[in-house]
């Protein structure tokens, strides 16, 4: 029993390495499927981007302004009357 289970083990080795070996396809560079999903992600990521660096910028803009009494006020909500 154990000389049978040694032979099918070589032969199934036998047999399943070539096909192992020949199993992986050749790599021509990315498919246009591959290319259009990473072209969608990255316009995705740029439409996101684009109102966070504009909200950013403005608020370092307010925070080095030289009128800082009225920023602060409109950002608590305060009024000069008072």
């Amino acid at each position: 029993m154990k000389k049978m289970s040694n032979m099918l083990c070589a032969v199934s080795l036998a047999v399943a390495t070539p096909v192992l070996a020949a199993s992986a396809p050749e790599s021509s560079g990315f498919s246009p499927v591959v290319i259009a999903f990473f072209a969608f992600f990255g316009v995705l990521l740029v439409l996101q981007l684009v109102p966070g660096v504009v909200l950013l910028f403005s608020m370092l803009k307010e925070l080095v302004s030289s009128d800082k009494k009225k920023a602060v006020a409109a950002v608590t909500g305060q009024s000069d009357k008072d």
